[in-house]
Formats: C-alpha cells, sequence, structure tokens
C-alpha cells in the first residue's frame, strides 16, 4: 500500500468523487439509525436492547439518549435489529411508518388511505420488511467502512507522535490510530474535508494512548495535557509550583507503582483473617440490604444473579416467564432495586467507616 506524506494527506477531501458516495451512504444509514434511536415511544425497548447486548447505557452525567446516540455505528445497527426483532415496539403513527419504509427503502409498503396508523397485521409486516432492509443495509454499510478505510489508512502512520515507544508500543498506538479512523469514518460529514477531521481523531487516540503508557498511576487525560501544554488559563502557581512533576511526566520517568521498601515487596500473598472477616461481613450486609427491597424487586434479583439461592443468573426472558410480567418491567424493576441497593450500601458502608478514615480520604 502507497504511503502518503503529511502535505499529500491534507489533499484528501470527504467530497472526492470516488469517496463520496460511501460518505453520503454512511451519512444517510447514520441518520435513520438516529432517529429511529430518538423515537420517545420506543426508548425504553431499544434501552433494553442495549442492556441485552451490553453495551453502555444512562450512566451518571449522560442521559439515556445521549447514550444511545454515542454508540458506535455498528453498536446502533445491532441495538436496533434486536429491538425490531423482539421488542415490543409501539405501532408509529401513519407519518413515521411511512417515514420509516422511507428510510430504509421499503418500497412494498402501502400506507392506509385514511391516513390512521397501520393495522396490527401491516405493522408486523412493515417490521419484517424493515428488519431485512436494516440488515442488507449493514452489509453496504461495513462494505463502504472498508474501502474508505483502505483508502486513508496512510494517514494513521503520519499522526504517530515522535518518541521514544517501549517494544511494540509503536504498533499499539497504530492500532489505537486505526481504530479511531474507523470511528471518524462512522461520524464523518459528506460536506466536510475528512483527513483534516480524521487526523483529530487519530492523534488524539493515540495521545491518550501514550498517556496511559507512560503513567501507571491513573488521572484524567485532559487535565495531564494541560500540565504539560503550561495552559495560561490554568492556575499557573500550582503548574509552577510542580515544574519537577511536570518534567517527569514529560521524561516519561515517574513511577509510582513499585514498594517504598523492601518489606512491602516481600509480604507474602495469601488468605488473611482480617480479609475473609471483611468478606464475611460485606456477605451479611448485602443479605441485610436485600432484605429491605420489596418482595417483588427480591424475587427479581434472586431470579436475575441467583442470590440467596445458590443457583445459576437467567436472562430478562426467562424472569419474563417467571414472574408474569414484561421483559421491560423487569428490566425497571431490576434497575430500580440495584438503585436501593447501592444507596443502602453506600450508607451503611459510610456508618462503618471510622471518622479519622474518612478524614484523610477527604482530604
Amino acid at each position: 500500500m502507497p504511503t502518503i506524506s503529511r502535505d499529500q494527506s491534507a489533499e484528501l477531501p470527504a467530497n472526492d468523487p470516488a469517496n463520496r458516495p460511501a460518505f453520503l451512504r454512511i451519512a444517510r444509514v447514520r441518520s435513520a439509525l438516529d432517529w429511529m434511536i430518538t423515537k420517545a415511544e420506543w426508548e425504553g425497548e431499544i434501552a433494553l436492547a442495549a442492556s441485552q447486548l451490553g453495551f453502555k447505557g444512562q450512566r451518571r452525567g449522560i442521559s439515556l439518549r445521549k447514550a444511545l446516540l454515542s454508540l458506535p455505528l455498528q453498536q446502533k445497527f445491532e441495538v436496533i435489529l434486536q429491538a425490531m426483532g423482539e421488542g415490543e415496539l409501539t405501532k408509529p403513527t401513519h407519518a413515521e411508518s411511512k417515514r420509516l419504509a422511507r428510510h430504509w427503502a421499503v418500497t412494498s409498503y402501502v400506507a392506509r388511505t385514511d391516513f390512521a396508523a397501520p393495522s396490527a397485521s401491516h405493522w408486523q409486516s412493515l417490521r419484517s420488511l424493515t428488519r431485512l432492509r436494516i440488515a442488507a443495509k449493514y452489509q453496504g454499510y461495513k462494505e463502504d467502512q472498508s474501502v474508505l478505510y483502505g483508502r486513508f489508512e496512510p494517514l494513521v502512520a503520519t499522526c504517530l507522535p515522535r518518541g521514544r515507544w517501549k517494544s511494540s508500543g509503536a504498533e499499539d498506538a497504530m492500532q489505537e490510530g486505526r481504530l479511531a479512523l474507523l470511528r471518524a469514518i462512522d461520524h464523518a460529514d459528506p460536506n466536510r474535508c475528512f483527513a483534516s477531521y480524521a487526523r483529530h481523531w487519530i492523534k488524539r487516540a493515540m495521545t491518550n494512548f501514550a498517556m496511559r503508557q507512560r503513567l501507571p498511576v491513573k488521572a484524567p487525560i485532559n487535565l495531564i495535557s494541560q500540565a504539560l501544554r503550561g495552559d495560561p488559563e490554568d492556575s499557573t502557581r500550582r503548574i509552577d509550583a510542580h515544574s519537577e512533576l511536570r518534567e517527569a511526566l514529560r521524561a516519561g520517568v515517574l513511577q509510582l507503582d513499585f514498594p517504598q521498601n523492601e518489606a512491602e515487596a516481600m509480604v507474602e500473598a495469601g488468605p488473611c483473617p482480617a480479609a475473609l472477616a471483611e468478606a464475611n461481613d460485606e456477605r451479611e450486609l448485602v443479605c441485610s440490604a436485600l432484605a429491605q427491597l420489596t418482595e417483588k424487586q427480591r424475587q427479581v434479583i434472586q431470579l436475575r444473579y441467583g442470590v440467596e439461592r445458590q443457583g445459576a443468573d437467567h436472562s430478562l426472558a426467562h424472569v419474563s416467564r417467571e414472574t408474569g410480567i414484561t421483559r421491560q418491567q423487569v428490566h425497571r424493576r431490576e434497575q430500580r432495586a440495584l438503585q436501593t441497593l447501592a444507596q443502602i450500601l453506600r450508607a451503611a458502608r459510610a456508618e462503618s467507616q471510622p471518622t479519622s478514615s474518612v478524614r484523610s480520604l477527604a482530604d
């Protein structure tokens, strides 16, 4: 594969006749998936599908909608296919059903002439046809992604930060850059220069990887970057006071993960009576917290995770059959129970922790 210099890579616009059709197809597919994800009536089932597939959903500081929209394009395909195949999606309106068929080119669907919502049978037929079209579009998306990746992959080598790398470190950084290139392709705007856009994604991924490799102690990447750059917007006094630390970061010689003396390094690992006692206390604390749940919540937790019964955990579908409620209701009941358990355990641990330890941690 021919290499591309830094000067030549700037001459790779996304609106090049050879690239623009692929970018347009990906953008249209992304728009259709985002429309389905943000449909309020389907949000619960789509969130349930994402949870079943193990994808990240709503979390602290990020709403459910933003979390779903931030998923990679491939995961969006999987979530929508799961929801369309097994989810209990409500019937769309007349206009929404026409839009759904238009998004995925379901030409065989004929909307009702009285402008009413589709009947149950028509909606089931539209779901099946749409799911087939989405699966076909997924194959086309992977082909377009592969073609664009092949054309722009030489950009990754031009973005590799200069410096000393440990064994295979450079190749690992390149791999991070290739993954970033794939994410950039999924988010590309057909009307913008893709080379500059992709270079931003690649450089950021490589920089973050270099930070993780050089710093054994985990720290926010943006704060470390600001310290290395010496941004004037930050507290100048704090940066000047830690100039030696900044130099150590730049040199990559900071090592904080080694024991302070040989005695600590010679401690033998093994079962500790204090650790065993702590584990028993934790077990009793969890059982006490479970007892504070409602009977319905406790039943769902027991079936889902096999607690207090020494059994295996079960899927949402199995719990739904056992309890006689829908999978979405099981998911909601499980989430409420887990939140309650987290609050109870947090409060109990805070009460049992010595005041001095709390003060030292706060400091």
